[in-house]
């Protein structure tokens, strides 16, 4: 059986981009460094983490908010993962708050973000994407 290498790079470039059947991409992908294979496994490693440790998600978020502001920022999560999972790189952990984040402050993560991020089975088409018209996020 021969492979159709075109096809094969067809999608592979679509899951890269978030897989729509419309060719359509993430907006945010782009400016934010890593591709959607990096986010998957970041949220996926980061949500088997805080499932072994906290009861709940609001919970986790509660114990990572260190100054009780109710938002969490790239420090608060870049230390909390330090401690938890070492081997999330930094430029994912600012990607995968870009990419979750629907309120447009791209510096923070509410509650509510938090935790449709946290439960949601995985992020991409199909799965958790706050930010386009394709999006079938999960609720908390």
């Amino acid at each position: 059986m021969e492979i159709d290498r075109v096809a094969a790079a067809a999608a592979k470039r679509r899951a890269l981009q978030g897989g729509y059947e419309d060719g359509g991409y993430h907006p945010k992908l782009r400016k934010t460094g890593p591709g959607l294979d990096s986010l998957r496994r970041a949220h996926k490693t980061l949500k088997r983490a805080i499932s072994a440790r906290y009861s709940s998600f609001r919970e986790a978020f509660q114990s990572i908010d260190v100054d009780g502001s109710g938002t969490l920022r790239r420090a608060e999560l870049r230390r909390f993962l330090t401690r938890m999972v070492k081997t999330i790189p930094d430029r994912v952990i600012s990607g995968l708050i870009d990419y979750c984040d629907d309120d447009g402050d791209t510096k923070t993560l509410s509650m509510d973000e938090f935790v449709k991020l946290m439960s949601a089975e995985y992020l991409g088409s199909g799965g958790f994407d706050p930010n386009t018209a394709h999006a079938k996020g999960s609720s908390a």
